[in-house]
Parts: C-alpha cells; structure tokens; sequence
C-alpha cells in the first residue's frame, strides 16, 4: 500500500510539472542590483554579461517584471517601483551598455521579447520602439536570427513589431522603407512581416485581460 501510494504521489508530481507550464519570475533584486554594478562598471565586460542574462528573455517574463497593476484589481497593495521607476532605466541600460554583447544574442533576446507581446503604454511602448530602431538598423541580422523560428512565430513578433491603437502614418511609413529592404534579403520574411503588418496595425485596443498578475478577472 505505502509503495502503491509514493508511485501514485511521484506520477502526480512529474505530471504537474510536464504537463503545465511553469513560469519563473525574474529576480528583481539581483536584476537591479546587477543594473546598479553595470552603471558604476559600464566598461566591464563580466558586468555587461550579468545584467544582459538577468534581463528579461520572454514576453511573459517581461510582463511579470514592468507591467502596472491597478491597485482596485488586486486583494493586496501591489508595489509598481518596477513599472514607473526601473522599467525605462533597466531599458535604456539594455539598449546602450551592451556593447560586449554579440548582435546574434542581443537580437534574439529581442525577438523572444517580441513573441507573444502587444503594444500598451508605457514599458511595451518603448521595448516596441527599441526593436523597430534595433530592425532598421540591422535587418539583415533580424532577418537571419527570426528565420531560425517557425512562421508562426515569426508572425507573432511582427504583430508586436506593428502592434498599434491608432493608424499612425510614421507605422505606414516605415512598413514601405522595410519592405523595399526585406524584399531584397527575405521575399518569405517579407511576406509573413506584410500580414503582421496587416493585422495589427491599428487594431489594437487597450485590455485588463493582460495582467497575468491578477488571480482572476471577471468581464463586465
């Protein structure tokens, strides 16, 4: 009986583990402390590296670290320090310090970052802004890296990539400059970014059901 019952308690823990995804959140304070270092040691090579690998890889992780949390949406008083104060610093260190770290990783952790995301205020905003600056001047490299992914989810980046509220012209202008790159290096890639580009370009809305925080939400 006692062995019948360790088998059934091990089966039921190697099924919860494999069978649900697990998700990890990053640890904030060896994030900012290793912020913190890179700022005082922004030459050294080790400090770079740090502070690059603790940085978020996902979009799921990057939501967990930045997003804000309505404090009427939460049954305790949830701290925002990471959405209002370190997000934009942890970013602009990650997009001007990291001069040690070859375009292959810093683009591929771009493209994770991407799959998945949607374009809403605040920190999504300006890690959008950082990829599309990152494409324009490296779209060979974006190409060669996100090629390495399935279409489909080379898909959800360039959804993130055009993710926007409203028909901005700057979104339309810039589709036209990269598509008379891309056409050049990838008609595959261009096509695929020519549906992302058709799909979420202005057909973004603003959404409560993206606070993975939340225990529960209960549409009105």
């Amino acid at each position: 009986m006692k062995r019948f019952l360790f088998l059934s308690l091990s089966l039921w823990i190697i099924f919860q583990y494999q069978v649900f995804p697990q998700y990890f959140p990053i640890d904030t304070c060896k994030l900012n402390n290793a912020y913190r270092e890179l700022i005082l040691n922004p030459q050294s090579k080790e400090k770079q590296i740090a502070f690059f690998e603790l940085y978020p890889t996902t979009w799921m992780e990057f939501q967990m670290m930045y997003q804000f949390v309505p404090g009427d949406r939460m049954a305790y008083e949830y701290d925002n320090i990471m959405y209002s104060y370190w997000g934009i610093k942890h970013m602009e260190a990650f997009r001007s310090l990291l001069g040690v770290i070859p375009d292959t990783l810093f683009y591929d952790k771009l493209i994770t970052l991407s799959i998945g995301g949607k374009w809403d205020a605040d920190n999504p905003a300006f890690l959008q802004n950082l990829i599309r600056k990152a494409t324009l001047k490296n779209p060979k490299v974006m190409v060669a890296r996100l090629s390495k992914h399935r279409k489909g989810y080379q898909l959800r980046f360039w959804q993130f990539y055009w993710s926007s509220l409203e028909a901005a012209h700057e979104y339309e202008q810039e589709h036209a400059r990269l598509r008379k790159i891309l056409i050049e290096i990838s008609p595959t890639a261009t096509k695929i970014m020519d549906v992302g580009f058709e799909y979420a370009w202005k057909e973004m809305e603003f959404s409560d059901f993206d606070f993975v925080h939340l225990k529960s939400y209960k549409q009105q």
